[in-house]
């Protein structure tokens, strides 16, 4: 079975007016073009709450939010080297605190892998030394060497 979709504030506000003014509710749900069932059940929590808000959904609500999320993926694109306990310092200056763990998953969710740097150089001195040493041998072998 689908989720349910939210009505917009617009739309519960003018089931609401609609309402208020006299109509009824198979009006109302032809004016809106929305089911008899679904003005119905607005109207009766409408009627019991005293608002056209929604509750709140249960679960725990997220340490980050979108904004410092925001921030904390334009610094990791702006210096890909930076790590995330630099990142975390920086939320802690500003005053919020999360962990390590968060911070990770919300950079991953936000498209951003992490990669370790490599410890040295691919092409190293002694490797310069090297092909320099087996250029002089094989110099005067020819081109079909």
């Amino acid at each position: 079975m689908a989720k349910p979709m939210e009505l917009s504030n617009g739309i519960k506000d003018s089931i609401v007016n609609l309402h208020k003014a006299g109509d009824g509710c198979r009006k109302i749900a032809k004016a809106i073009t929305r089911p008899l069932s679904t003005v119905k059940a607005f109207l009766t929590r409408y009627k019991v709450r005293g608002h056209i808000h929604n509750l709140r959904r249960p679960g725990r609500p997220q340490k980050l939010s979108p904004g410092t999320v925001r921030r904390v993926v334009r610094e990791m694109e702006k210096n890909i080297r930076t790590t995330v306990k630099t990142v975390r310092e920086s939320l802690e200056e500003a005053g919020t605190s999360a962990s390590r763990k968060t911070i990770k998953r919300a950079l991953h969710h936000a498209g951003l892998k992490s990669l370790r740097s490599r410890r040295t150089a691919l092409y190293q001195k002694c490797h310069h030394k090297a092909r320099l040493e087996f250029a002089k041998r094989h110099s005067e072998e020819g081109e079909d060497f």
